[in-house]
């Protein structure tokens, strides 16, 4: 769900759904913790937003200040590499999974300098000290290859950034395309009618997908939606 245009406000004038976040694993972690750890750096998938036992959350969150991240992002890494860890996790298609708001990360903000956190904070100590502990989980309770599994995780995560860091360096490399960009954004920002229209008919393509989808449990679904859009927009 968006507010106001991608906007990073709590509450807004205009609330609209624009579409499914993409899910690749019913269930973790994968047969080969190798597969698992790679993808946990490209096919990025929320895990945090599952249910756990309390004793579980309470041993992940102890473990993440014990490792004192400077960067956030990497706090969410260990997080997706360590939970799988204390067991099966599955997915229920049955249930609809509410994710976030749209606008409000990093890869949409137009303020994230990445460059800057890279400078200001310690992210290659960070993401260093993830796979020497993370490596240690897996060839301690798991059996597997120590320095195969720290490898692992550095060069994934190196995968991932050659991905995410033309998208965030694009203001910098293209900064007349970016300016474009931004200008025609104004734009549509200041006459409301394109605005509402742009995020209504993403809403409107996105019910139809959900209504084939989702059948009889449809109608109750779009009344929940309709109860929280009715507390954004109060």
């Amino acid at each position: 769900m968006q507010i106001d245009n991608l906007s990073t406000k709590h509450h807004g004038d205009k609330a609209t759904l624009v579409g499914a976040y993409a899910h690749f694993r019913d269930e973790e972690p994968l047969p080969a913790w190798a597969d698992q750890i790679h993808d946990t750096f490209i096919k990025f998938q929320p895990n945090f937003y599952h249910i756990y036992k309390r004793e579980v959350l309470l041993e992940i969150w102890k473990e993440i200040l014990e490792c004192n991240f400077s960067d956030l992002t990497i706090m969410e890494f260990y997080y997706q590499l360590r939970a799988p860890t204390f067991g099966k996790q599955y997915s229920d298609p049955s249930i609809t999974h509410y994710i976030r708001q749209t606008g409000s990360g990093t890869w949409e903000s137009q303020h994230y300098d990445f460059s800057k956190e890279l400078v200001y904070n310690n992210l290659p100590k960070d993401i260093r000290l993830v796979a020497d502990r993370m490596s240690k989980i897996y060839s301690e309770d798991f059996n597997e290859d120590n320095r195969n599994m720290y490898t692992t995780i550095l060069d994934s995560y190196a995968e991932h950034l050659n991905n995410y860091l033309p998208h965030n360096v694009m203001r910098f490399r293209w900064p007349r395309l970016f300016g474009i960009k931004l200008s025609i954004l104004k734009i549509t920002n200041k006459f409301i009618i394109l605005h509402n229209l742009k995020f209504s008919l993403k809403e409107f393509r996105f019910k139809r997908k959900l209504k084939k989808i989702m059948g009889n449990s449809y109608p109750w679904f779009i009344q929940e939606i309709s109860n929280i859009k009715s507390i954004i927009e109060d």
